[in-house]
């Protein structure tokens, strides 16, 4: 469990310090549920996803499917790479901010759940920093 107001680079940070255990082997996908507070951007909280499990699994030509419920409370990006690695994400308004985030790998898992995050006063902010990191990636590959 997290502390309350944490950051986006803290939740990043602890993934990676969870994944770089080698429990889990060599990672093949990931699975995000992410709910954020009614005033928060869901567009805010996917691209900021996007990016930190894109970073971590260091997907690679990745292709991307965006739905989204008829009154704009629900959105799912299911992301798949050229080497058969896929991201889920959902992100969804409730009247709490939480997240569970479970990333497989080829020998185990690692399960980051029920993270209270406060921040969707930062999500904007955080969605600019992740689109320059993204952005940069697109340029890196092309």
């Amino acid at each position: 469990m997290f502390a309350t107001d944490i950051q986006p680079a803290e939740l990043h940070a602890a993934l990676v310090q969870a994944v770089a255990t080698g429990q889990a082997g060599t990672l093949v996908s990931a699975r995000m549920h992410w709910q954020l507070p009614f005033t928060a951007s869901l567009d805010d909280g996917a691209v900021v996803a996007v990016e930190m499990l894109d970073r971590t699994l260091q997907m690679t030509t990745t292709h991307w499917r965006i739905r989204r419920s008829k009154l704009g409370s629900l959105l799912h990006a299911l992301g798949t790479d050229d080497r058969g690695r896929t991201l889920v994400i959902t992100v969804n308004h409730g009247p709490t901010s939480e997240a569970q985030l479970t990333v497989f790998g080829n020998h185990g898992v690692v399960r980051l759940d029920r993270a209270d995050l406060q921040w969707s006063g930062q999500l904007p902010e955080a969605r600019r920093a992740a689109s320059q990191s993204l952005q940069a990636t697109l340029m890196d590959v092309s």
